[in-house]
This record gives structure tokens, C-alpha cells and sequence, in this order.
């Protein structure tokens, strides 16, 4: 999958409540790629104050959020081995 590239950086400020997440850009400009929750990116100048409090917010929330593991389904019930025998 071909990955975006940031050229026109925006520099109105945007809502956090619509910001679902953010990547980092280096080349070709050095920016803060917003991720709306409708899937939208958006490119920003990664120096801006209003970008920099938007993006410890965000750091902050995935912080906060519990981490997602894979249910055990055989959770409290003892491991079972089963012989497979050759013999005929």
C-alpha cells in the first residue's frame, strides 16, 4: 500500500474530538499527519502549539485506554494431550 506524503500542511486548528489518531512525517516536510475519525488525514506543521497539545492529548488517551488482549477460551480448564498411536 502506497503511504501518503504530506506537501500543503494546514494551519487552522482542528477540533481534537474529531481526531482519531496521528502519524509522524519526516520527508519530504517535516509535518503531523491527523487522522480523523471519518479516516480522513490531514497534514499539519508538526511545531504549532495547538498540533503539539493535540498530539499529548491523544498519547494521553491511548494511555488510559485498556490494553485489548486475546480472550483464552480454555481459560481455567486443564491442558489436555491427546496420544496419537501408530499401532493397528
Amino acid at each position: 500500500m502506497a503511504r501518503s506524503n504530506c506537501v500543503n500542511l494546514r494551519q487552522t486548528e482542528i477540533n481534537i474530538k474529531r481526531i482519531a489518531g496521528y502519524e509522524k512525517q519526516i520527508r519530504p516536510v517535516q509535518a503531523v499527519i491527523f487522522i480523523t475519525k471519518d479516516g480522513v488525514k490531514v497534514c499539519v506543521p508538526h511545531n504549532l502549539p495547538w498540533v503539539q497539545r493535540n498530539m499529548e492529548m491523544l498519547d494521553q488517551k491511548q494511555k488510559m485506554k485498556p490494553k485489548r488482549s486475546t480472550p483464552n477460551l480454555m481459560a481455567g480448564q486443564p491442558a489436555v494431550h491427546q496420544r496419537i498411536s501408530n499401532s493397528k
